[in-house]
Order: structure tokens, then sequence, then C-alpha cells
């Protein structure tokens, strides 16, 4: 929210925000920057440039004693879960204050991350779409949804050379009618006779898929999840 303040014969604005009992106020909103709503930066913004702000503005409130609201824990968790970094996710989860700890979307946005340390994309796509998500992030919750989503059809198209329209509809958290849509409209993939997908391998270079995917199982089993 923008207010005029009068001052020296001129009218000046100055952020404010309702939901903030502190001034500075370190909400997701004035973190990010108020010249567009906040729906708008989050889509707008790669990834890194929103965690570059997030983290700055944690360590600057926690050198003062201050905390930042929980959105921007949220969000700063999303962005970490889209990234597929999920040490720092972890690691932002168990070095946030007691109170955040609390704030509902921020133990949703852990579980999904979760849930993705234990290679169950199902859960994690159905915690995502599910949850009840403020206002301002809906829109971003949806882009890191497709990100998420992309990731896992990627590692799928070099992991396989048939699959089944269920598995990978479990896989990806649609339907079995969304999936063929999505993969054979969106990626290229083909529906044979028998009911199979048989995937066709994307340009971009990832790692070996079936250890990627194995790799999870570890680092859950590593880090105690």
């Amino acid at each position: 929210l923008q207010v005029a303040v009068r001052g020296s014969g001129a009218t000046r604005k100055q952020n404010t925000c309702m939901a903030c009992t502190w001034k500075p106020c370190h909400c997701l909103m004035h973190v990010l920057g108020a010249e567009m709503s906040v729906d708008t930066l989050l889509l707008s913004k790669p990834y890194k440039d929103i965690q570059t702000s997030l983290e700055g503005t944690i360590q600057e409130c926690l050198s003062r004693d201050e905390v930042p609201t929980s959105d921007v824990y949220t969000v700063l968790m999303l962005t970490y879960i889209a990234a597929e970094q999920l040490e720092l996710a972890k690691f932002l989860w168990k070095g946030s204050p007691q109170p955040i700890r609390h704030a509902e979307e921020l133990q949703i946005s852990w579980a999904v991350g979760k849930a993705l340390w234990k290679r169950d994309f199902g859960t994690a796509f159905e915690v995502l779409k599910n949850a009840d998500w403020p206002i301002g992030v809906r829109d971003f919750v949806e882009r890191v949804l497709d990100t998420l989503r992309q990731r896992v059809l990627i590692l799928l198209s070099k992991a396989y050379t048939s699959i089944s329209v269920n598995d990978t509809a479990q896989f990806c958290g649609l339907s079995p009618e969304d999936v063929v849509e999505t993969t054979v409209s969106g990626f290229g993939w083909t529906l044979s006779e028998d009911g199979m997908l048989e995937p066709k391998p994307l340009s971009e270079e990832w790692p070996q898929s079936r250890d990627r995917l194995e790799k999870y199982a570890r680092q859950a089993v590593l880090f105690e999840v």
C-alpha cells in the first residue's frame, strides 16, 4: 500500500504495510519492491534474483535481532525447491526462528521439500496444488509447479523408453487425461497403440536420470527428514 506523506511543501510516497508492525517493515512486498504487485514480481524475476533479495533481507534482519515476516521464508523455501536446492531448503527450515516455523504456509512448503527428498513426487504435487496459499503467492506456486513438473518429465524421458500413462500421471500430479495432453502436445511424446507413453528425450544436458532419482533416496537417509 502506498500513502502520501506531506513534507516541505511537497508530497512524497512512502511504502507501508498494514501487516507489519515495525518500521522499516520486512514483509515480502517491501523486500521485493512495490513498483508492481508481489505476484507480478514473483512471476517476472528469475528464481536466483528472488533468492538473492530474500537471503540478503533475512541476514540483515537477523543481524539486527529483527525477523522478516513468514512469507519471506515461504517464498525463499519455494525458490530453493524449484531450483532443486533441497539442502538449502532444509537449512532454511532448521534455521528459521521458532515463531516463523509455526506459519502454516512455511510448514506446507517444507512438507513439499520433504516429499521431494523421498522421491514422493505425487505427494509433493498434491500438497502444492491443494494447499490454501496466500493470494500474493498463488501464481508463484503455479510457476513452481510447472518448473517441477517439467523437471520430472525430463528425468522420465531420460530414464524410460516406455512408461504407462498412469505411472506418468502419478509422477507428475496430473490426471491421466492431462498427462497425455501435456506430454504428447507439449513435449512431443508418442502414445502407442497399447496405451503406453514413449518419451522423446529433450536436448537439455542432465545427469543420468536413474542416478538422479536414486540420489533423492540417499539424501533422505543422510538428512533424516
